[in-house]
């Protein structure tokens, strides 16, 4: 019979908390870990070393891991290669050239490649493993010219925010001399005939003078250094804003997008060389707006103007004052994004946290609503505006994620890619339920499991949850769940407010003052599980990443009796020294700004490093951060983590582990295939050693756990 491994076996490390304490705005903060804030003290790179040892000395000893690892590696390996993305025009040649991402199992990262047509054959643009061979670095990003035949490509070492950009012919293969270093929230925008380029970002370097923490918008000229490259607007925007770039489909426009993470307003440009102008489009307003694209004079916006759950407006870009014509109005379903293909609005709907898609003439139309395989979750990638048809990715939770040619003709889909995995999808299955949460607001939740579960109050839960910027958790494909289902568990996704299912009522409904809502909701999936038989306590896990690591932190303060592990990854914890880290200062609209007396009171009713109640019985905690994260500063992790080790009244064990050689991780910061495979079989392991799960059988539900208090 495999039980949980007795933890005592685990050192109880030396955290040398410290009395700290300040008064700040009439509260009295405390702050007993501040050592462990700077990472170049000798002291504390020991410190996070004895931390590793301690982690791995836990994690090497479930007897299970290696089992664990190799049904990750088979199905990890699988390929999946991302939907093509069509530069922005036509080739001479009548086509369109195509760029997409091909993974294959021996690399440590996928390789950028290249064709023309959709049936052209592939060839490679840029391979980051021939970079670098160790997958340090990464590309996170790409941009094309207007025919496609020159890419710039961001690259990132260690999976941080700073990127350096390299341009490459891809005619001749040349690697041009121009590059860009030291570059963070980098976008940019081509001028016509390789002229040069328009970028945005948040410079680290001396040649570019950005004092407020704030991204501007510069000028490349092709054949020139960097050190000359012209500021041409962000002056002025005040503090804690980000610019991003976009360019009309037919070329003539640059539109800025300046953000406070969570309104934004619209600039634009003539893209002429001559005329440097930059006028305002949409200003002052207090809303979202993104550009879908420019036919002609009319600009198409996606906007949560007076309408919550977005919509469709057109504005006259001679005229942008006038009065804007409602295309497309809200209903009842979020729209997520659109795109503009062959005169048609390709909408992309959340109904009930499942994607629709609707197909609109430019005058707002319904032209089809396109017939899906099932519910799922899609995404639109960008589109030509001249194309015949449109791309989308559709996948599931039991159905992996594959590329869909949608025919804008007869609005007929078409399989383009496979992602075929060895796994027996046809024992599982997945439902939507409801439950209430504090204030009695209903709220969804996601399960997934084999279609015999049994509801004795016996099952292996592992319960996630997200909450934050607008973002949805939703129904979509995830293969590092598929070991944990396949062994009897049941994997929940919560869809807390302060994320975008419901769109922005939802997401303020959990943001800034209401945060704590967020924590709450979640705090009720368990509960509800617990009452619904599916689980008890002491087989409950909880599990969140970055915004999701805060959830997490916080839930195992404020119920620490509820749950019987919790994996915490890159996560925020100390709400009020971290806010002035790296970019965190884009998020206080988000969490609150400790520095404005208004804020602290409820950011210190939630902030978990601040919450640590000494004496209590923590569950089992496996902290997670990377070395190199510039997102959630790896010292929210090491601080919540000796808080909890020396306040903790329990056996349990509370980890930290600390992933060398890589930053945030996610789908925007890559992270080598290998490093990825072992992350994930560290925090399953802990999860099955937990909660008393057996690998590869699917009889978890017989199995004792060890009581340790």
């Amino acid at each position: 019979m495999f039980i949980n491994k007795n933890p005592s076996a685990v050192v109880k490390p030396n955290n040398k908390p410290e009395d700290i304490k300040e008064i700040i705005h009439g509260n009295v903060v405390r702050d007993p870990y501040r050592w462990l804030e700077n990472k170049d003290d000798p002291e504390v790179k020991k410190w996070i070393d004895g931390q590793n040892i301690n982690a791995r000395k836990y994690l090497d000893s479930v007897s299970q891991r290696k089992d664990i690892g190799q049904k990750l590696e088979k199905i990890l390996d699988a390929k999946n290669g991302d939907a093509p993305y069509p530069a922005p025009t036509f080739l001479p040649n009548g086509k369109q050239r195509y760029f997409v991402y091909v993974s294959s199992p021996e690399k440590e990262h996928p390789v950028l490649c290249y064709k023309d047509g959709e049936d052209g054959e592939l060839n490679v643009a840029v391979d980051p493993n021939k970079i670098s061979k160790d997958g340090k670095v990464a590309i996170l990003d790409y941009f094309p010219n207007h025919d496609g035949t020159v890419l710039a490509y961001a690259l990132s070492e260690g999976g941080v925010d700073t990127v350096s950009v390299n341009i490459i012919d891809l005619r001749s293969g040349q690697i041009h001399e121009d590059k860009l270093e030291n570059l963070k929230l980098f976008s940019m925008e081509w001028v016509s005939h390789n002229y040069g380029f328009y970028y945005s970002a948040w410079p680290d370097i001396e040649t570019h003078s950005a004092p407020e923490k704030v991204a501007h918008v510069y000028f490349h000229k092709m054949g020139t250094q960097q050190s000359e490259d012209k500021e041409v607007f962000g002056v002025g925007l005040g503090a804690n804003k980000s610019c991003s770039l976009d360019r009309s489909s037919d070329g003539k426009y640059l539109i800025i997008s300046v953000s406070d993470n969570v309104n934004n307003e619209l600039y634009y440009k003539k893209f002429s060389v001559s005329d440097n102008k930059i006028n305002p489009l949409i200003t002052g307003r207090n809303a979202e707006f993104y550009l879908l694209d420019i036919h002609g004079k009319n600009a198409y916006i996606l906007t949560d103007l007076d309408a919550p759950n977005y919509s469709v407006v057109r504005l006259n870009m001679n005229n942008p004052n006038t009065k804007w014509k409602t295309v497309i109005p809200e209903c009842d379903a979020v729209i997520e994004n659109a795109v503009l293909v062959n005169n048609k609005i390709i909408v992309n709907y959340l109904d009930n946290i499942y994607s629709k898609i609707r197909i609109f003439s430019l005058r707002g139309a319904l032209k089809k609503e396109v017939d899906l395989p099932e519910n799922g979750y899609a995404t639109l990638p960008d589109s030509n505006a001249e194309g015949d048809s449109a791309f989308l990715n559709f996948g599931s939770f039991l159905s992996p994620t594959r590329t869909y040619r949608l025919d804008l003709k007869n609005y007929s889909l078409e399989a383009v890619s496979d992602n075929t995995i060895d796994f027996d999808f046809t024992k599982f299955e997945f439902k939507q339920i409801m439950y209430k949460s504090a204030d009695g607001t209903e709220i969804p939740m996601f399960l997934v499991h084999k279609k015999d579960i049994k509801l004795d109050g016996n099952n292996p839960v592992l319960l996630y949850g997200y909450g934050g910027f607008n973002d949805p958790a939703v129904p979509k494909f995830n293969a590092t769940i598929l070991p944990f289902i396949e062994d009897g568990g049941v994997y929940a996704v919560a869809n807390i407010r302060g994320g975008g299912e419901f769109g922005k009522t939802w997401y303020n409904g959990g943001r800034h003052k209401n945060k704590k809502r967020s924590f709450e909701d979640f705090i009720y999936a368990a509960e509800w599980l617990v009452g619904n038989n599916y689980t008890n306590k002491d087989r409950l896990a909880i599990r969140g990443r970055s915004n999701g690591g805060l959830l997490t932190a916080a839930a195992v303060t404020m119920r620490p009796d509820l749950f019987k592990a919790a994996i915490v990854e890159m996560p925020i914890s100390d709400m009020i020294r971290g806010s002035d880290k790296d970019i965190s200062p884009l998020c206080s609209l988000e969490y609150g700004d400790p520095k404005k007396a208004e804020d602290i009171g409820f950011m210190l009713e939630y902030s978990p490093y601040h919450n640590i109640k000494e004496g209590e019985h923590f569950p089992s905690i496996l902290v997670i951060t990377g070395e190199n994260d510039t997102r959630c500063d790896p010292m929210h992790a090491r601080k919540f983590a000796a808080h909890l080790q020396d306040s903790t009244a329990s056996q349990n064990p509370i980890l930290l582990l600390t992933i060398k050689g890589i930053g945030h991780g996610g789908e925007l910061f890559p992270v080598p295939d290998s490093i990825q495979k072992e992350w994930t079989a560290d925090w399953l392991a802990f999860v099955y050693n937990e909660l008393g799960m057996r690998a590869s059988d699917g009889k978890s539900r017989d199995i004792k756990i060890a009581k340790r208090d």
